[in-house]
């Protein structure tokens, strides 16, 4: 019962991955690392688990980045902050993967629905009294102008990405009978409405790949025509807000950018984007900072880790004065230096370890593709996931993210129990 609770309490942590009532040099704070650093410890110590062997490699590779950034502090080639902060990603990737696989089928979906609420409650706080509301939660807060709220997020874009996983965790629970069509459809409009909300570019992109891979799993042998009417309606869902985001204006006075009493308006984030990438695409790309640098993560990564260091990989938080090549600084539309860290995603990790950051991101694409190939029965919601969470992965986002390694945890666990429910 304790490691149940103590369970459950990981899980509730992995849901708030940013609040901290004190400031920390990090956006994803560390509570859910620590206790389920603390759980991983009792239940390895208690009952001596078989470890699959995904995740003895998974922690072989964590070894080899602490040894790697190591060798860098000696030679005095890493920053001291920037090198943990990389460090714990990959950590959490491993830590929290062997938690999941191990208790995921004690969680409860309560915890789950009080925390969708929580940050919708969040967001509407921001629209009452501005995003500032909540600033004193969270290590940093950027918003203005045409981006949307963030809620207990640093970013709006971050919102977006906590919201598109609960909606992956909906897909499951509903998959598990833990609760109805009724209850399914209820959560899948207030996690909607609140990507919405947040008028980010990647909040369009994560609904684009939610609402494509509900139409891949409408295919599939086995769904009830319940489950074919409740894809059909998540998929119009996402069509309605795509279109309200396109169309929508917002009150600039929401994100505490123009005094309250202002009336001015401004066309959101999510709009500027639809717009722009139709109408100059090229254009659109070069000057927007936030798009080319995602855009082109994986060449940085490559071109970084692999070429320049004969793949060895630029290291953990390494300083560097060398430029990048001259064709990559005109394609991202700015300078930078080679070191230090990229936009994230699994193609980070092949940035700083090179060939072992092949490996890693290897590793982790089998575990999905893998579970989703013999797990009939959550195939559909396994792709769901596989499509919403890894696929961005891949390119952006940090490895650190709980929820991601948490998601690796649960497609292991529907891997190793290829009947499990």
């Amino acid at each position: 019962m304790k490691y149940k609770i103590l369970a459950i309490l990981v899980f509730i942590l992995v849901l708030f991955p940013y609040i901290s009532f004190f400031k920390t040099p990090f956006d994803t704070q560390p509570w859910a690392l620590i206790a389920a650093s603390i759980l991983s410890v009792f239940l390895l110590y208690t009952y001596r688990p078989s470890v699959p062997r995904p995740l003895q490699i998974l922690f072989w590779i964590v070894a080899y980045a602490a040894a790697f950034l190591a060798i860098y502090f000696i030679l005095g080639k890493a920053d001291t902050v920037s090198g943990i902060r990389a460090l714990v990603g990959y950590i959490s990737v491993a830590v929290f993967a062997f938690v999941a696989y191990m208790t995921f089928p004690y969680i409860t979906t309560k915890p789950y629905i009080i925390a969708i609420v929580v940050w919708l409650g969040g967001a509407i706080l921001q629209l009452i009294f501005g995003a500032q509301v909540l600033a004193g939660m969270l290590a940093r807060l950027s918003t203005g102008g045409y981006r949307g709220l963030t809620s207990f997020a640093p970013e709006p874009a971050l919102y977006a990405a906590i919201c598109a996983s609960f909606l992956v965790l909906n897909e499951i629970f509903y998959r598990q009978r833990k609760y109805n069509s009724w209850w399914y459809g209820i959560v899948a409009i207030l996690l909607i409405v609140q990507i919405t909300l947040t008028y980010s570019g990647m909040g369009l992109v994560l609904m684009a790949l939610f609402a494509g891979s509900k139409l891949l799993s409408f295919f599939f042998k086995g769904e009830t025509t319940k489950d074919k009417w409740l894809s059909t309606g998540a998929v119009l869902l996402v069509v309605m807000s795509v279109f309200f985001q396109k169309h929508a204006l917002i009150y600039t006075k929401i994100n505490n950018t123009v005094p309250v009493q202002s009336e001015v308006k401004t066309e959101s984030r999510a709009g500027f984007i639809l717009q722009n990438s139709v109408t100059h695409p090229v254009t659109f790309v070069q000057k927007d900072l936030s798009i080319s640098l995602r855009l082109f993560n994986p060449v940085i990564a490559v071109d970084g880790g692999l070429i320049v260091t004969h793949g060895l990989g630029q290291g953990l938080g390494t300083k560097s004065t060398q430029l990048i090549p001259s064709w990559l600084s005109s394609l991202l539309g700015m300078e930078r230096t080679f070191g230090g860290q990229i936009q994230g995603g699994l193609v980070s990790t092949i940035y700083e370890l090179g060939i072992v950051g092949i490996l890693f991101t290897g590793l982790i694409l089998w575990i999905v593709i893998d579970s989703i190939g013999k797990n009939h029965h959550m195939r559909p919601v396994l792709l769901v996931s596989a499509v919403v969470i890894f696929l961005p992965m891949i390119f952006f986002n940090p490895v650190a993210f709980p929820l991601f390694g948490y998601m690796i945890g649960v497609h292991l666990y529907y891997l190793y129990n290829p009947l499990a429910v």
